[in-house]
């Protein structure tokens, strides 16, 4: 188990200024909060909102507004030195716009910002990722885009259920989190012909976002597993433990880690740890990062999603291991020393999930019988199916303690979810 109060001395060098904006207001922004002030940095959120997750730190700045509205843009920038992504953007045109014309005003110092937008062009769609994956020879699963003004969809479904005859997922280029903007298509005719109503309006709402559809071909796989790496800007760059995860209706359920202690095989560990490093180096990216993998079963590995930002497949950093990723984070992008990624001898993590919509009471907790299990909520005001609420990591000293505690805190959620026995006002 780590030692929170071992941690290796990791003092910052005093950067040269200490105001850091973060682009969004989720709950990936409240805890790249919370690492900014435990590293002496004023962060500064760019909400849309005030009841948004970053918005319940304390001791923090923030400006309210859209992210398309120039003069929001403007105020926000011209406040910070360095800039973070919370989130995918289906469009990162506002933001570079509202740049170019401030770069145009010789009174403002433009902040740095990472990744480059060059780099979030191709990381916040899909498809450009899985195009950039294919030039590099990386392996990803085999995919179609529909090309809307040389075919119609019809016959691109037909065509595609031809070529692909283990079954398709259809998916949407930009936009979709947490299972939304997925749709797996029904291999035999009766079914598929009987879902063509809803695939229309799926690929539709894709369209209303300003993204493209695609289609992936469906494989088996034994597991899939994710990579959390940190990257700085000249190339140096640390890599977690590889974990494993479980997915449930296109969520994030469940948390292994290490994955070699739950049935993945070193030498794909290995593997996945050489691809990540490449993707940081091949797309550019500089701070934390993600990579999700299919594992197949003859041994091969098949890159899911990149994500370019901090990950929930990573929040197990925050007990299990001596600095966290968001806390690299914010090395990498001010061009500090990177901190140690040593983690506890096993470890989990497990989301809590939304299962109705309903307004949720705040200061939540759990009462947990055992030093080894830390909640974290993310103060949300309303909870719907599938919503990410929370999230709980558990550290252990061999894989049956373990699963002995998430079998506990899994039994703990539901009773929650059925009662508010657990709830504390």
């Amino acid at each position: 188990m780590i030692d929170k109060g071992e941690k290796q001395e990791r003092q910052m060098k005093p950067p040269s200024a200490r105001k850091v904006g973060i682009f969004g207001a989720g709950q990936l922004a409240q805890m790249l909060a919370k690492a900014a002030l435990q590293l002496d940095l004023e962060p500064v959120i760019l909400a849309q909102h005030s009841s948004q997750p970053a918005m319940t730190v304390s001791n923090i700045q923030s400006e309210i507004g859209s992210y398309a509205d120039t003069a929001v843009l403007k105020r926000f920038i011209k406040q910070v030195q360095f800039i973070a992504w919370e989130q995918e953007l289906p469009d990162t045109r506002p933001f570079e716009r509202t740049l170019k014309q401030l770069a145009l005003d010789p009174t403002v110092a433009l902040p740095v910002v990472f990744p480059s937008l060059a780099s979030l062009e191709i990381c916040f769609d899909k498809l450009k990722q899985k195009g950039k994956l294919a030039s590099e020879g990386i392996p990803t699963v085999e995919w179609k885009a529909w090309e809307p003004d040389q075919t119609s969809l019809f016959s691109w479904l037909e065509m595609v259920r031809s070529q692909f005859q283990d079954g398709i997922v259809l998916k949407w280029s930009k936009g979709g989190y947490d299972g939304l903007g997925n749709f797996f298509v029904p291999k035999d005719d009766q079914h598929f012909t009987a879902k063509l109503a809803e695939i229309e309006v799926f690929c539709k709402s894709a369209v209303s976002k300003g993204a493209r559809i695609f289609a992936e071909r469906t494989i088996q796989f034994d597991a899939e597993v994710a990579v959390i790496s940190t990257r700085k800007q000249n190339g140096g760059s640390i890599q977690y433990p590889v974990v494993k995860t479980v997915q449930r209706n296109g969520v994030c359920s469940e948390v292994y880690g290490p994955a070699t202690k739950f049935g993945v095989a070193e030498s794909l560990a290995n593997a996945a740890q050489s691809i990540a490093k490449r993707i940081g180096r091949k797309f550019d990216i500089v701070g934390t990062y993600a990579v999700e993998f299919f594992c197949a079963p003859n041994g091969d590995l098949w890159v899911n999603e990149i994500a370019p930002r901090v990950h929930n497949s990573g929040h197990f950093s925050l007990d299990a291991s001596v600095t966290s990723q968001f806390e690299n984070h914010w090395r990498a992008l001010l061009d500090q020393d990177l901190g140690a990624t040593d983690s506890a001898k096993i470890f989990g993590m497990i989301n809590i999930l939304g299962q109705k919509t309903c307004e949720l009471p705040q200061n939540l907790r759990f009462e947990w019988d055992t030093n080894k299990v830390f909640t974290h909520w993310y103060h949300k005001l309303q909870s719907r199916p599938g919503r990410k609420l929370g999230h709980i990591n558990m550290v252990a000293d061999s894989v049956s303690e373990l699963e002995l505690m998430m079998d506990s805190v899994t039994k703990q959620l539901g009773q929650w979810h059925e009662n508010s026995d657990f709830v504390s006002k």
